[in-house]
């Protein structure tokens, strides 16, 4: 049997995972940063929209993460100045002394 696979760009995570449930099809999720596609939404799909694909396969989505922030070396830096750039880029950190 074989199955019709959507454009999956605009699904979440979870709406692919019942998609697959209910049409016998592995779903694979890989994350990753990027810079225009919304976090929780599809960068890629393994296999194209509008393609047939057999009962059983595997289909591998890239999911977006939003976009990413490029960490500076805070080695030397104050506690503060990295407490600045924690709430300049809405980031949450947890911090650990030894």
């Amino acid at each position: 049997t074989t199955v019709s696979v959507p454009d999956f760009t605009e699904y979440t995570r979870q709406q692919i995972s019942t998609w697959s449930s209910t049409n016998n099809i592995k779903a694979n999720f890989v994350d990753e940063f990027h810079d225009t596609v919304t976090a929780g939404k599809v960068i890629s799909q393994s296999q194209a929209a509008n393609t047939q694909v057999y009962d059983g396969s595997s289909i591998t989505f890239k999911m977006s993460l939003g976009v990413g922030v490029v960490l500076e070396n805070f080695v030397g830096k104050t506690k503060g100045a990295i407490d600045k750039f924690i709430s300049d880029n809405g980031l949450k950190v947890n911090y650990s002394f030894s």
